[in-house]
């Protein structure tokens, strides 16, 4: 099973819930190039890892969570793709 990648924006020092599921699934994590170079601090299972601008991540997790690594100034955002493997 494979999802199509959805999109998640960012502001300010919001953190969101972007995947919940009832037994792990490979998760796939993009930071979209941006003009803010901030990372994406991703919370996944009780562990954690960052992610730059125009990288991306693969993990193993029933919960993720997403939000920026610093606070974002106004008007500014991150955005993020995130697609569900299997």
């Amino acid at each position: 099973m494979q999802a199509d990648p959805d999109e998640v924006f960012f502001f300010e020092d919001e953190r969101k819930l972007v995947v919940s599921y009832n037994n792990e699934r490979i998760v796939r994590i993009c930071a979209d190039e941006s003009r803010v170079v901030t990372p994406l601090r991703i919370t996944y299972d009780d562990r954690t890892a960052t992610v730059m601008p125009g990288d991306c991540i693969r993990v193993e997790a029933m919960e993720v969570f997403l939000e920026p690594d610093e606070n974002l100034d106004a008007n500014t955002f991150l955005k993020a793709e995130v697609q569900t493997l299997n």
